[in-house]
């Protein structure tokens, strides 16, 4: 691995790990307007953009430590309320949040095709491309609503006003 690559999935793993903190349990709601930058700075790289199918793996990378960390839950409450072994909760929720992970990868193989086609409208494209992945994240698969962007909002009230009119998708809007 190159330091370029090096550099890459570290600032992709910086997403994964700082997207977990804007939610409750630690409350830094304020992270959310800069959790998504390291992977946007990974996916522009010194030669210029990436091939989308090395943004989707980037993308997935942070999409799943950003999912592992939310979902933690899950090797509390299949042991407790599903009557499943505490060692198998485990291996569940990695492959829930590599499950979930798909979605932040598609994202980030989206925006790496958009700069590379599309480079004035990358910047309009990415945020909808977001909300389109948490709409679909929310419905597919009997859908899983969980983590989406504008929840992390949550005790900021002059910010979340525009939920009144776009519901959560258009605060997740406003952070991508």
């Amino acid at each position: 691995m190159n330091a370029i690559s090096a550099r890459q999935f570290g600032l992709a793993g910086l997403t994964g790990l700082l997207s977990p903190l804007c939610f409750p349990d630690f409350n830094f709601g304020w992270l959310a307007w800069i959790a998504l930058v390291p992977l946007h700075l990974a996916l522009d790289g010194p030669f210029g953009t990436m091939t989308p199918r090395r943004a989707l793996w980037l993308g997935w990378l942070a999409g799943f430590l950003a999912f592992t960390g939310i979902m933690s839950w899950v090797v509390t409450a299949m042991p407790q309320y599903g009557k499943m072994p505490l060692v198998a909760s485990y291996p569940v929720m990695w492959l829930l949040a590599a499950y979930l992970g798909l979605y932040v990868g598609l994202y980030a193989a989206g925006v790496a095709w958009l700069m590379q086609r599309l480079p004035v409208a990358a910047s309009l494209g990415a945020p909808c491309l977001w909300v389109t992945l948490e709409l679909a994240r929310t419905y597919v698969l009997s859908g899983l609503p969980w983590m989406l962007l504008g929840y992390s909002q949550y005790q900021w009230l002059p910010i979340i006003q525009i939920a009144d009119i776009t519901s959560v998708y258009g605060v997740s809007f406003l952070l991508a």
